[in-house]
C-alpha cells in the first residue's frame, strides 16, 4: 500500500513537472475574488487555499484597499485646504477690519453708559459739593449750571460715537464724524457758552512766551493738550488732583492727564471715584469708563472760571488800539 502511495504520488509530481505548476504556483493561480476553478465549480481545497492567500498575500490586500484609501486621503485632504481657507478668510477679515478701525472709518466705541454703582452718591459726597460757590455759575443764562452744561453736552457729543482721527479743520471744531481726546471738552464747553478757540487764541496772542508757539493757529491751537494745560492753569478754577478725595469732584469738571483730556462724569463706581468721559483712541471701548485714576497721571482738575472771558475784551481792546 505505501508503495502505491509513493508511485502515486511520483506520478503527480512528475504530471505538474510536466507542466512547469507548482503547487505554490498553482495556488497563486486563484483569483483573488472568487476562488473558483477552470470549470467554474468550487472545490474545498481550492477556496481554502484562497483564503489563505488572501491573508498572506500583501500585494493582495494593498490592491483591494486602494480605493477605499484613496477616497479617505482625498477627504482628508479636501478638509485640510477647507480648513486653511476659512483661517485666510478670518484672517484676512480682521486685517481688513483692524485697519479700518484704526483709520478712523469704522468705530467699535460705545456711548452705552456705565451704571452709577455708588450708594452714596445721592449722600455726602454730593452734599459736600453743593457749597462750591463754582457749582452755581451759569454763564450763558440757561438756567443750567456750567458743570451740568458741560456734561450734558459732552454726553450728547460721545452718542453720536465720533470716530477717532485727528483731522485739521480749517473751521476749528470738527464738522464730520471724527474727533480726538480734546474736541470732547472743547464742544462741551462750547456748549456752556465758553468757546474755547477764541478764549485760547486770544490768550496765545497776549501772553506767546507761555505757550512757546512759534506761528499761532487757531484752528488748532485749542485742540492740544499742552496748550488747554497753560489756558487752564491761568485761567480756570483749580482743583485736588487726588481722586480718592472723592467729594472734591463733579459731573462736569475738567480732567487733565499728560497728553490726555477728558470730562468728569456724574456716575461713579463703588468706591465713589468718578467715571471718565473721554476718547482716547479707535480702539476704546466705551466712551465713559472707569478710569479716572487708572488712566494716567493727573496733571489738572479745574472747572470753569467766567473771569476768562476777559480775555475776549482785552483782545478787542487790543486790536482797537493797533488800528
Amino acid at each position: 500500500m505505501d508503495m502505491f502511495i509513493g508511485e502515486l504520488w511520483a506520478d503527480k509530481v512528475s504530471e505538474a513537472e510536466a507542466n512547469s505548476v507548482t503547487p505554490r504556483a498553482a495556488a497563486e493561480s486563484i483569483p483573488c475574488d472568487n476562488g473558483a476553478d477552470s470549470s467554474g465549480q468550487k472545490s474545498m481545497l481550492a477556496a481554502k487555499g484562497a483564503s489563505q492567500s488572501l491573508h498572506r498575500d500583501p500585494e493582495c490586500r494593498r490592491i483591494t484597499g486602494k480605493d477605499g484609501g484613496m477616497e479617505m486621503g482625498a477627504r482628508r485632504s479636501g478638509s485640510r485646504i477647507f480648513i486653511v481657507m476659512l483661517a485666510i478668510l478670518a484672517l484676512t477679515l480682521i486685517a481688513v477690519g483692524a485697519v479700518r478701525i484704526a483709520t478712523g472709518r469704522l468705530c467699535i466705541t460705545s456711548s452705552h453708559r456705565p451704571v452709577d454703582r455708588y450708594e452714596g452718591a445721592s449722600g455726602a459726597g454730593e452734599a459736600g459739593l453743593s457749597a462750591d460757590l463754582t457749582a452755581t455759575v451759569d454763564a450763558d443764562s440757561d438756567g443750567i449750571p456750567d458743570n451740568g452744561d458741560v456734561l450734558a453736552a459732552a454726553l450728547a457729543y460721545i452718542q453720536i460715537r465720533p470716530h477717532y482721527k485727528s483731522v485739521y479743520y480749517p473751521s476749528g471744531y470738527p464738522d464730520d464724524e471724527h474727533g480726538v481726546c480734546t474736541d470732547v471738552v472743547a464742544i462741551a464747553c462750547r456748549e456752556a457758552g465758553y468757546d474755547l478757540q477764541a478764549l485760547v487764541a486770544a490768550d496765545v496772542a497776549r501772553r506767546p512766551e507761555a505757550y512757546a508757539i512759534e506761528i499761532p493757529d487757531p484752528a488748532i491751537d485749542f485742540r492740544r493738550t499742552p496748550n488747554l494745560k497753560v489756558f487752564f492753569d491761568a485761567h480756570a478754577q483749580h482743583l485736588v488732583d487726588d481722586a480718592d478725595e472723592i467729594t472734591e469732584w463733579r459731573g462736569g469738571d475738567i480732567v487733565l492727564y499728560e497728553g490726555h483730556i477728558g470730562i468728569v462724569s456724574d456716575r461713579r463706581n463703588e468706591r465713589g471715584v468718578p467715571y471718565l468721559i473721554h476718547h482716547s483712541g479707535p480702539f476704546q471701548l466705551r466712551y465713559e469708563e472707569d478710569k479716572l485714576q487708572s488712566y494716567g497721571h493727573i496733571v489738572g482738575h479745574y472747572s470753569l472760571d467766567p473771569t476768562c472771558f476777559a480775555l475776549l475784551s482785552q483782545g478787542a481792546d487790543s486790536h482797537d488800539s493797533a488800528t
